[in-house]
């Protein structure tokens, strides 16, 4: 007995080390992979990390720091501070594996009221998942370069996980809403319902492959002048697909309705795709319009465009990129439909000589497409002509009466419907108006009528 006794005081003590020594290693472990997703936000986020305090602890740690804007423009910073628990066993609603649990609150700095606050674990693996839930929240104005403007976030909450194997960010979120208002009150703008769904991974610095989604509700405007606009239902959609030393990307946006004031628009819809762009161009692009952003002056900008650009242009072209609009499309009810297309390529492996860049364009291989109803054209000229003469009739001493006001409108609408006739558009026997131009080595073509060289076409 004394001998099982000893046994069992020696495994309960064996136990206990070990847990000792794997909560020691669980708090290092923890603590690279929480400073590692910090430096990423500090290196890829308009966000930069200060005062940066991680007291490790054998049990448990506390962690604090700064987040602030990168640029100054008056947005107030946010103190962060987190606790810790090591794991690898950590309790609560039952033990769960990890290198440690994370509660998180944050403040805007000089407030005593939380502005943020998450729960969440860091996996064996280094992942970092956590739950999180925002209070709403009026930011003091802030500096714009035109004004200044104050903020309001509204309550919000969502699911984070960041995956260090590959930089990796997984995020669905939703806000109730966002104010921006101009401190003269010239104007506002309200988004609300925002929801966003982000699975996306650091490929190349400057870009991030993956999708990302974002859903809004309803996006108000309100202009000085009192005019408003709204748009309802409205759907942003972002995907990029790496290919070897290129990638493609999308991007459509789509909307239920827009109005302003008597004008009812939708549903419309555009999306926009890029393929075979490099990558190694796009970092280094985007690597120099940030040190051209930092700079300001324009002997810097112009310096380092002319030092850089023929060479980023070469590793462009080079792999033969390709630009298409397509799906672009908005409906006028009880007027009609607008369908639009357009591509552009540059075939790979051209010869490119940047001291003979008539040969680059020559390359060029464009389309545009579109077709309208004749009677959408007209209505909307007819809203650009009236707001002419109503412009007119206000600042005339001897104003037209109403008979002869609609007879004027009528002349000047025939007019401008007639000078869409030519080479550029065609108006078919069903009641639209098409164009479909071309350029093809050079020259421009407009629904197969020879036009012109495009550099004949583009000199003043």
């Amino acid at each position: 007995m004394k001998r099982l006794l000893t046994i069992l005081s020696l495994l309960v003590l064996a136990l206990v080390i070990a847990h000792a020594a794997t909560a020691r290693w669980a708090g290092i472990e923890a603590e690279r992979q929480i400073r590692a997703m910090l430096e990423q936000i500090d290196r890829e986020t308009v966000l930069q990390v200060r005062d940066l305090e991680y007291d490790r602890g054998w049990w448990s740690s506390r962690l604090r720091y700064t987040l602030e804007a990168r640029h100054d423009g008056g947005i107030p910073a946010l103190d962060v501070n987190d606790h810790i628990r090591h794991g690898p066993l950590i309790s609560g609603n039952g033990l769960r594996p990890g290198l440690g649990a994370l509660d998180t609150r944050a403040r805007v700095s000089g407030s005593d009221r939380d502005a943020f606050a998450a729960s969440g674990l860091v996996a064996l693996d280094g992942r970092i998942a956590s739950n999180y839930r925002l209070h709403e929240l009026t930011l003091p104005y802030v500096n714009a370069e035109e004004g200044s403007l104050r903020i309001t976030l509204g309550d919000g909450e969502g699911t984070l996980v960041f995956d260090p194997a590959d930089n990796r960010i997984v995020h669905q979120g939703r806000l109730s809403h966002l104010l921006v208002e101009e401190r003269d009150g010239d104007g506002r703008i309200q988004l609300d319902g925002i929801r966003l769904d982000q699975n996306t991974a650091e490929e190349a610095p400057g870009l991030w492959a993956g999708a990302l989604g974002v859903n809004i509700d309803r996006l108000r405007l309100w202009e000085a002048d009192g005019d408003t606009m709204e748009l309802a239902g409205i759907r942003l959609e972002a995907d990029v697909t790496p290919e070897g030393e290129t990638f493609d990307g999308t991007l459509s946006l789509a909307a239920e309705r827009v109005s302003s004031g008597a004008l009812l628009l939708g549903p419309g819809r555009v999306s926009l795709s890029l393929e075979r762009i490099g990558i190694d161009a796009w970092s280094r692009t985007t690597q120099l319009m940030e040190e051209i952003r930092v700079a300001g002056d324009d002997e810097t900008v112009t310096a380092t465009l002319l030092l850089h650009g023929p060479e980023l242009l070469r590793q462009f072209l080079g792999h033969g990129p390709r630009i298409r609009l397509g799906e672009a499309s908005l409906e006028v009810p009880d007027e009609g439909r607008l369908d639009a297309s357009a591509r552009i390529n540059y075939p790979p492996d051209t010869e490119l000589n940047m001291f003979n860049p008539l040969a680059a364009v020559n390359a060029l291989e464009a389309e545009l497409e579109f077709r309208v109803p004749v009677h959408l054209v007209r209505y909307w000229q007819q809203q650009r002509i009236r707001a002419e003469l109503d412009s007119e009739q206000a600042q005339s001493d001897s104003p037209l009466g109403p008979d002869a006001y609609n007879a004027e409108l009528e002349a000047r609408l025939d007019e401008a419907t007639h000078e869409l006739a030519g080479p550029w558009f065609v108006r078919t026997a069903d009641g639209e108006i098409r164009s479909h131009i071309r350029l093809e080595n050079g020259v421009v073509s407009a629904n197969g009528n020879h036009i012109g060289s495009l550099v004949a076409l583009l000199l003043p």
